[in-house]
Formats: C-alpha cells, sequence, structure tokens
C-alpha cells in the first residue's frame, strides 16, 4: 500500500514536471521567436507585379523585428512602430525594387518588388490647365510677338495615383 502511494506520488510529480519542461520551452520559443524569425515587411498599398499610371508612387507599409531598411540601397526612417512611407519614381516600363531588412542580430532578408509603369516618356498635363500668358514672348528668328502657353503648378492640377491592374 505505501508503495502504491509513492507511485502514484512519482507518477504526479513527473506529470507536473513534463507540463512545466513544455510551458518553459514554449515560453523560451515566444520570447526568442525574433532570433528565430527573419525581419518581415508588408506593403499596405502596393503588391508585386502593380502597374501604375503615373511615375510618382507612395510606398507604404510596416516591419516587424526590424531595426533597419534599404530600398534600392537607399535608407529608409522607421517609426517607432516599425511602420514607413517613402515615394518612389518609376521609369516607364519595368522597375524592380530591392528591399533589404536587417534585425538587431543583424539576420537580413531581401525582398523583390516588380512594379510597372505605364506612363508616357513625356510628362502628363492636362488641356485643362494651360493659360496664356500677360507677357508676349519675342521670337529669336522672326522679331514677332507670340505668346507662350505656360503650366499651371497648382496641387489641384495633379493627377490622382491610383495603381492600375
Amino acid at each position: 500500500m505505501k508503495n502504491k502511494k509513492k507511485s502514484v506520488a512519482q507518477r504526479v510529480s513527473l506529470l507536473v514536471t513534463v507540463i512545466a519542461s513544455i510551458c518553459g520551452a514554449v515560453y523560451v520559443l515566444y520570447v526568442g521567436r525574433s532570433l528565430i524569425l527573419p525581419p518581415k515587411v508588408i506593403f499596405e498599398n502596393i503588391k508585386d507585379g502593380t502597374a501604375f499610371e503615373y511615375p510618382l508612387v507612395i510606398l507604404e507599409g510596416s516591419t516587424k523585428r526590424t531595426q533597419s531598411i534599404q530600398i534600392n540601397g537607399y535608407p529608409i526612417t522607421l517609426s517607432p512602430e516599425g511602420t514607413f512611407q517613402h515615394d518612389i519614381l518609376l521609369s516607364p516600363g519595368n522597375n524592380t525594387l530591392i528591399i533589404d531588412l536587417q534585425d538587431p542580430f543583424s539576420m537580413q532578408k531581401r525582398r523583390i518588388l516588380r512594379l510597372y509603369c505605364r506612363f508616357p516618356c513625356q510628362p502628363y498635363i492636362s488641356p485643362s490647365v494651360t493659360k496664356k500668358s500677360d507677357t508676349p514672348a519675342i521670337d529669336a528668328q522672326t522679331k514677332s510677338e507670340d505668346t507662350i502657353d505656360i503650366t499651371n503648378t497648382d496641387s489641384e492640377a495633379t493627377p490622382s495615383l491610383t495603381p492600375v491592374n
């Protein structure tokens, strides 16, 4: 009888030890996940393969487990919460952005983002934003007075930047 009580107590003690060990291991993995998992970036407004009508794109996103971020070698400032915003000027056609992340333990991760820009080679000028100048210009060849077109640079005349799929 005494032997039976001792074996039950040993089994309970062993069970408690196993459960405590499992809980300790899970806690160590949870706390040490930044040592195990690489840095991560999440883009809020752009995904790989997005096509745009205009060359200026505002890249917004957030990071996890990241100390520094670079886009095409240019360092980007992160907020204390890990968010960022950066203007990108696209060339006509295919554009490749190389995003390099580094965590506090020097673990690095590279992500490639491919964007396409359909804008024409010449800047977009809406016909509704041109006006005639009040000052005449003198043509160098004919010496005659002509008027020249001047583009209005008001912010209201700037087209909106919306991705086109």
